[in-house]
């Protein structure tokens, strides 16, 4: 290195040899421009200099990047300080006076007394005392220069002598200082000695603590030297993830985000949290793409302007993106510059308490997935990371894990842009606005809605129609100074020239749109322009595909479109990708040709569509496209009304599903050409015509790696194609053995009236479910084949009529394999279809006809499941009974659920009457309301005592009961072993309602599990109900609390809170005195969370919904009902947030009713 001095910056120093500091110029080092001072002008000024200090600091010499030391040696500069010269041990100082030595009995000259006399005093600096001469002698010299001067004086004159006298006095005196500050400078010398014996043990120290201080920095240099190989590790991979490219048709959502611990929310705040929860916020994926103009500084990777999504089942997501986040975590934490990006740490994201729990979020990846050795660099210089970076695939997928509220808005607010090299970018609005100024994004909206398009900035597409070359060019204009648009659908309404084409073609081309739609409905064939151009007016659309801006193209409309293209317009397409062609392709020899030879440019095509007449052969097209394209992923062929779908995977066919309206649509070396594709799953899906038995069959036999078939027919072809499908169904048993079909998973037909489908595992039929609408609609050649097949499910969906009864006799008699049975069956017919079930089954034993029939279930038309807490109608009795069989016996087990909503008297002629007095022992759950007073329990309590009832849950109207009713129910209760919930309906309109209905509550509070509160002026009552039940441990077991008002305030909210609340949580901790009063109303101890909350037109202040909201148990809530309750957006808000995930409830919420919301 070169230097050069400085006069003008000077380096004060100072040692214990000197009383003033002396000052070194310093120099400036023209390498770094940094001032120094040389070792070597140190010593020259210090000869025997050790180190210098800086207070109680050392001051070291100057390293290079290695930290090995730059010579010349030289410390640095520093302007403000005077630095301490610590000097060796074998130095000698020297004093500022000369030593004068006075020769006894010398007599100094006249000139004499006009010198200085210096005397020269040498302090060794070894520790060792200089010999110290006595004041005696001294004293002795002074007499002895007396005698002398007395021997002159008697031999002078008396001038001379008077002279003689005057200069002894003198001397003495001089003599006598001299004793004195001989005195004082051995003074001195003893101080001096002291400090020098302390100096050296100083030295001692600071030779030890200088040894611990070189220990301690190679540990820090071996430290940062592992530090700095593990940051290039980290660095390498987050510019790999961040040099990652993706085209459009593969970068659908955006790439860079973190994950990082949630913030507790509301419900957390007051219950211990059950889960961990996570958040995931995206990046901004700003840098030099997005840099202002005028500004050498690329913007730095920021959150996106959102507050982030939670995430949806974290330990699947972390075990799927682990590593990912893990490189992005890193790369937020510590920061890092790399190829156009800038990535501030971590602390400057501010992203709230998120920071104090990012280092733990690290932890937990590094100890979690697979990099849990990160911290060895040995173990991570040999690392490979070739599946760290996110295919699109993975992109599309990484969707399903998040929560998002609103499915319209794009992820993160973030805007997707292509740069200048094709590559796309999410960035947020303001990047967006820098990128493409604000005025000519205006400009462009107002062109689009003038020619009433359509404008989706977030992704920039853009779908229009202009009528007129005129309106096309300033479209154009607008496009290429907006530089924003990646997808344009355009139709151009007129005959189009060849100038037309190539106008848009260029505007496309320098707008750098990605992916290009054009519709050439309006596009004439053979006109003049087309005889003039020599039928190539539609090169300039393929040229686009060469020109490695386009990146996707679709084209519909067109009429033979690779007919009017010439071979000009072919060239090497290496960065085209996706071809799609809503239009069909002619089989003359010039279309076929271009088609091929376009195919042949476009090697690094991902996905294609093609539409085909039907001179083509579906087979010899796949496979042709398949031989051409060895990278793609996804083949559509649209051929009149057929499909096909194929789906590749890693240069193989994965799966073909094919959907025709005929089969003879497929020629007829189809089949076996599909079977030498080597693919691995075939989805089949066609209707057939009369005499496509054979190729049915043909096509089960001769295709090994059939996985799925599905026929759709016309009623008038269906006999046939049953009895032909029920015969090679059979044959799949017999194939089974010989590994034939063991691909194939199963078998749909629909009829539309019927439907039949087979799921099989390795050739073998597993079952058969076979559904139809009514009885009345299965011929008999139907009812042949159900009887003669492997059919193991029926599903009859609406109820058998009279006159039904023997084809539903004969099923039960004569389908040897069917085991389970559905019947939809309304409330009339109830009791009639289950006594003919029970009398058939008994002589299907009688008479020992084989049968494997084990559960028969008769419900809702529709087969509409019975849920107990679901909403119903009043004016509809719904009613479901399951039958369990023996195996070779008539008996059976019954269960049966009733919603009563029938106004009858016990007396009554009624089907539901009649079926509770035969079979009300089955009934597990019966819910009544509109009876007549007593009937329903005088209902039950006439049911048979030749068996026990099956009764589990109850729920009555509490105002048309009596005291006689009341027995009735004991009696029914004690009859029912099993009896653990009752409900009720309080509907208060009078005194006597609420006494019958609080004694009710009083006589059987520890067994309701429904509590219905209805009445015109609830605000009246409940008060009263408070009082006499004012907690929770009142109603122990209830899961459905129901409050309905008409709409009045001052409604008891702290009581509501108490019911809508979780159980108290069990703790060790002592708890404080109680009265005896709350001890009897805690002695239940805890209770069971609600499963239904309705709260239906019931009004509260804003701040009492708060409450309320805040206080409703999601633990295990499915129902929760708001309806006509003046319940505000603002409250619902709050709702919404309150509700917990899928993963942080035991049973998810399946119905939220906010009706008649009020805004606010």
């Amino acid at each position: 290195m070169t230097t050069s001095s400085d006069e003008h910056f000077t380096q004060a120093f100072l040692s214990r040899s000197t009383d003033e500091a002396i000052k070194i110029i310093a120099r400036r080092d023209l390498k770094s421009g940094d001032h120094i001072v040389l070792w070597s002008d140190i010593l020259s000024v210090f000869k025997n200099a050790d180190y210098i200090m800086r207070g109680e600091f050392l001051v070291p010499f100057l390293t290079d990047e290695n930290f090995d030391q730059v010579f010349p040696l030289r410390i640095a500069y520093h302007s403000e300080d005077v630095l301490d010269v610590v000097i060796a041990d074998n130095e000698q100082v020297h004093s500022t006076r000369e030593a004068t030595e006075l020769t006894k009995g010398s007599v100094p000259s006249r000139e004499s007394k006009h010198h200085d006399n210096r005397s020269f005093v040498k302090l060794p600096t070894t520790g060792i005392a200089p010999t110290p001469t006595p004041a005696t002698s001294a004293v002795a010299d002074i007499n002895t220069d007396n005698q002398s001067i007395d021997i002159y004086s008697a031999a002078m004159p008396e001038d001379y002598q008077s002279i003689l006298l005057t200069y002894t006095q003198q001397n003495s005196s001089s003599l006598q200082a001299l004793v004195s500050g001989q005195a004082s400078i051995q003074q001195s010398m003893t101080g001096l000695q002291a400090e020098i014996d302390k100096n050296k043990e100083f030295r001692e120290q600071l030779v030890q603590m200088k040894k611990e201080m070189d220990e301690k920095q190679d540990l820090i240099l071996h430290m940062q030297q592992q530090a700095l190989e593990r940051l290039t590790i980290i660095q390498s991979q987050v510019q790999a993830l961040l040099t990652q490219t993706y085209e459009l048709h593969e970068y659908p959502i955006p790439r860079l985000f973190i994950v990082l611990p949630k913030e507790p929310g509301f419900r957390n705040k007051l219950i211990p949290a059950i889960s961990e929860s996570y958040r995931l916020y995206f990046l901004c994926e700003c840098g030099s793409h997005t840099m202002a103009e005028n500004s050498n500084t690329p913007p730095e990777i920021h959150l996106a302007i959102h507050e982030g999504y939670d995430l949806d089942k974290p330990a699947e997501f972390f075990k799927n993106y682990g590593s990912y986040v893990l490189s992005l975590m890193y790369m937020v934490k510590y920061g890092i510059t790399a190829v156009g990006h800038a990535v501030p740490p971590l602390a400057s994201l501010r992203i709230l308490d998120g920071l104090d729990t990012a280092g733990e979020q690290l932890k937990f990846l590094e100890k979690n997935i697979a990099l849990h050795d990160f911290h060895n660099t040995e173990c991570v210089a040999l690392a490979k990371f070739d599946n760290m970076a996110l295919e699109g695939a993975d992109l599309r997928r990484l969707e399903s894990y998040l929560q998002v509220k609103d499915q319209k808005q794009v992820l993160g607010n973030l805007y997707r842009i292509v740069t200048a090299e094709g590559h796309v970018k999410w960035v947020c609005l303001d990047h967006y606005r820098i990128n493409y100024r604000e005025s000519t994004i205006q400009q462009l909206r107002e062109v689009v809605e003038l020619n009433h398009g359509r404008f989706v900035e977030e992704i920039g597409r853009i779908e229009i129609k202009i009528g007129s070359n005129i309106l096309v060019k300033q479209f154009y204009d607008a496009v290429i100074r907006a530089h924003g648009i990646q997808e344009l659908d355009i139709t151009l309404e007129w005959d189009a020239t060849t100038d037309d084409v190539q106008a848009l073609a260029d505007a496309v081309s320098k707008a750098n749109v990605i992916h290009l739609m054009v519709n050439g409905t309006y596009f004439k064939g053979a006109t003049f322009y087309f005889f003039v151009n020599r039928g190539r007016r539609l090169d300039p659309i393929l040229h686009l595909a060469s020109k490695r801006r386009v990146r996707s193209l679709h084209l519909y409309g067109f009429d033979d479109f690779f007919s009017r293209v010439g071979k000009d317009a072919l060239a090497s397409a290496e960065q085209f990708r996706v071809f799609t062609m809503n239009l069909e392709l002619p089989s003359e020899e010039k279309a076929t040709q271009s088609y091929t030879e376009f195919l042949e440019c476009c090697p690094p095509l991902t996905g294609l569509q093609l539409k085909l007449n039907r001179q083509y052969s579906i087979a010899k097209v796949i496979q042709d496209v398949f031989r051409k394209l060895h990278r793609l992923e996804s083949l559509e062929i649209d051929y009149k009304k057929s499909f096909a779908n194929v789906v590749i995977m890693k240069g193989n066919i994965h799966a073909i599903t094919l959907i025709m309206e005929w089969l003879s649509d497929l020629k007829p070396d189809d089949l076996r050409s599909l079977l030498e594709s080597r693919f691995t799953r075939l989805n089949l899906e066609y209707t057939p015509l009369e005499g496509d038995e054979d190729r049915i069959d043909d096509a089960l036999r001769h295709i090994p790696v059939l996985s799925r078939l599905q026929i759709r027919f016309q009623d008038g072809r269906r006999l046939t194609i049953i009895n032909t499908l029920g015969m090679t169904l059979q044959d799949l048993e017999k194939m089974a053995s010989s590994d034939t079909l063991r691909g194939v998973e199963s078998f749909l037909i629909d009829c539309g009236k019927h439907s039949l489908n087979a799921n099989v595992s390795q050739g073998k039929i597993k079952d058969m479910v076979m559904t139809i609408k009514r009885l009345r609609d299965l011929t008999p050649d139907g009812l042949e084949y159900l009887q003669q097949s492997q059919i193991t499910h029926l599903t009859i969906e609406y109820t058998p009529q009279e006159g039904d009864e023997n084809l539903l006799t004969g099923i039960l008699r004569h389908s040897p394999n069917l085991t389970h049975l559905q019947i939809g069956c309304k409330e009339e017919r109830f009791l009639a279809i289950t006594n003919l079930i029970i009398s058939t089954r008994a002589t299907i034993v009688q008479e020992r006809i084989s049968s494997y029939m084990k559960t028969i279930e008769v419900m809702e038309e529709k087969l509409t499941p019975f849920d107990i807490f679901g909403a119903c109608d009043n004016d509809r009795t719904y009613m479901q009974s399951v039958l369990t069989f023996n195996e070779d016996s008539s008996s059976f087990d019954m269960r049966t659920w009733i919603r009563l909503r029938n106004d009858m008297h016990i007396t009554d002629d009624n089907a539901v009457n009649d079926f509770i007095r035969q079979y009300g022992w089955s009934i597990v759950f019966f819910d009544e309301y509109r009876t007549k007073n007593d009937t329903f329990a005088a209902i039950l309590d006439d049911i048979p005592t030749q068996r026990d009832t099956q009764l589990e849950s109850l729920i009555f109207h509490t105002g048309k009961f009596t005291a006689d009713g009341i027995n009735c129910l004991d009696n029914i209760i004690m009859r029912s072993p099993n009896f653990r919930e009752l409900g009720l309906y309080m509907y208060i309109l009078y005194e006597s309602d609420f006494e019958k209905a609080k004694s009710l509550v009083k006589r059987y509070g520890s067994m309701l599990f429904v509590l219905r509160i209805a009445s015109v002026s609830l605000e009246k009552w409940l008060p009263r109900i408070v009082s006499s039940f004012p907690t929770r441990n009142f109603f122990p077991k209830l899961v459905t609390l129901d409050l309905q008002s008409k709409g009045r305030y001052n409604l008891r909210v702290p009581w509501i809170v108490a019911m809508v609340s979780a159980p108290p949580q069990v703790t060790s901790s002592p708890s404080p005195p109680q009265s005896r009063a709350q001890r009897r109303s805690q002695s239940t101890g805890s209770w069971t969370a609600l499963r239904k909350i309705v709260l239906r037109n019931v009004k509260l202040q804003p701040e009492e919904w708060e409450t309320v909201i805040g206080s409703i148990d999601f633990s295990e809530l499915q129902y929760l009902v708001l309806s006509l309750s003046n319940i505000s957006v603002e409250h619902f808000r709050l709702l919404v947030d309150r509700i917990p995930s899928n993963n942080t409830s035991k049973v998810p919420l399946k119905t939220l009713d906010i009706r008649a919301l009020q805004r606010s």
